[in-house]
């Protein structure tokens, strides 16, 4: 017997509790407050460049205002940059995500910046607003479907995502960042709000672009997540047949957007350049030689099954760039660690694969990344200890990080 449809209201704000308006209204001071330290404090406070910055930075030519000699692809893992300009790098890598939006809008009001005052230097703090005014706009929309739409319990779930999850420093502090980290979490938000909202509700086209543009959006935040999107047409696809033993055209929405976003990624991973040749032969070697060799039964047997050299053996333990030299100038056998050999290593070696699994659970970072700093001119300094976030909940415990990556998965 179907379960019976989430409850619905009136589309009046009279027939709204009174509390629940305040309600909304403090979370959105509440968020306020929370980000505003991370965006106007001096000095700045964001995510120091690991390189991956340079990923997406390298779309718009913007790269740390620096001196001319210094490499402006050069990472600087030490302390953020509060200010950027516009340089030329040779063979520069650019990534396409959905990160674009908002730095897109920053990149024109400083190339307008720089045709009216001459300026050549531009505070990252623009960049910040810039993705930080669009997730507002995002979850205002969410706010209103569902003032219109759900049940106040939901109304003010939704409202809560926003000081509790949206302006957590551990993400705010990738506001004023090239990273694409941020994007990715109001992308999450975005599908997430969109399936629920649209939760046993008439089909119409407007919810059927709002679904596959959400679920385009979320493939295209990051390469990492590429299959993200699926997962979740997938679930809905699931869920809706077996409560109605029929097709759902929510999942059938969801899988357009996943899949045109999985096109996508698939062809930007096979872009033939010096920067992807080398991102890929970086990731080939720390899979080897920190995911698979190390939690191999028999890690000469191991080698074999993925085309490795005995000789690289030697290197189990280490991540790619503690390796003494470039991957495939210290073990050039690296070249044959493709992704079918990973999986038929895992295959040969089931107990390879369940070692692999529990020792990523123990091994879990907390949510804000660790080893950068967060202070500009710091040194490795870490967010100021006033500007809490639930990352130190998670940075206790590596059972609390396993129950956050299984919860998901468990609903």
């Amino acid at each position: 017997m179907p379960s019976p449809p989430l409850p619905t209201v009136p589309d009046s704000p009279n027939d709204r509790p009174a509390w629940l308006l305040w309600a909304l209204i403090g979370c959105f001071v509440l968020g306020l407050l929370r980000v505003g330290p991370v965006l106007l404090h001096e000095p700045l406070i964001a995510l120091a460049n690991s390189y991956d910055e340079v990923r997406y930075s390298a779309c718009f030519d913007l790269y740390p205002d620096r001196p001319p000699e210094v490499n402006p692809t050069l990472n600087s893992p030490a302390a953020p940059y509060a200010h950027y300009a516009f340089r030329h790098a040779e063979q520069p890598i650019c990534y396409w995500s959905t990160e674009w939006i908002g730095q897109a809008a920053a990149a024109a009001f400083f190339k307008i910046q720089h045709a009216v005052t001459g300026q050549n230097s531009f505070s990252m703090r623009w960049l910040g607003l810039s993705k930080f005014t669009v997730c507002v706009l995002v979850w205002l929309f969410f706010t209103i479907e569902w003032w219109r739409r759900g049940p106040p319990a939901l109304v003010l779930a939704n409202g809560l995502l926003f000081p509790l999850l949206l302006c957590d420093p551990a993400n705010t502090v990738y506001l004023s960042t090239f990273y694409a980290e941020f994007t990715a979490v109001v992308t999450l938000y975005l599908i997430a709000s969109a399936i629920l909202v649209y939760h046993e509700r008439p089909k119409s086209i407007h919810a059927m672009l709002l679904l596959a543009f959400a679920a385009f959006a979320l493939g295209m935040s990051k390469i990492q997540h590429l299959l993200l999107p699926i997962m979740c047409a997938l679930t809905v696809l699931v869920f809706d047949y077996v409560k109605t033993h029929r097709s759902s055209w929510r999942a059938t929405a969801l899988f357009v957007g996943a899949i045109a976003a999985l096109l996508v990624q698939v062809a930007q991973l096979h872009r033939d350049n010096a920067a992807m040749r080398d991102i890929d032969m970086f990731n080939r070697a720390d899979v080897a030689f920190t995911g698979l060799l190390p939690n191999a039964s028999d890690p000469q047997k191991t080698a074999d099954v993925i085309g490795l050299d005995h000789d690289c053996i030697g290197y189990s333990g280490l991540r790619a760039w503690q390796l003494p030299g470039y991957p495939p100038h210290v073990c050039p056998s690296i070249a044959n660690v493709t992704r079918g050999r990973e999986l038929n290593a895992l295959l040969h070696d089931p107990m390879m694969g369940i070692r692999l699994f529990f020792g990523g659970v123990a091994a879990l970072n907390p949510w804000l990344a660790p080893g950068l700093g967060t202070v500009e001119g710091g040194h490795f300094d870490p967010l100021p200890s006033w500007l809490f976030t639930a990352s130190d909940l998670f940075t206790a415990s590596a059972i609390i990080r396993a129950i956050l990556l299984g919860g998901p998965v468990v609903a």
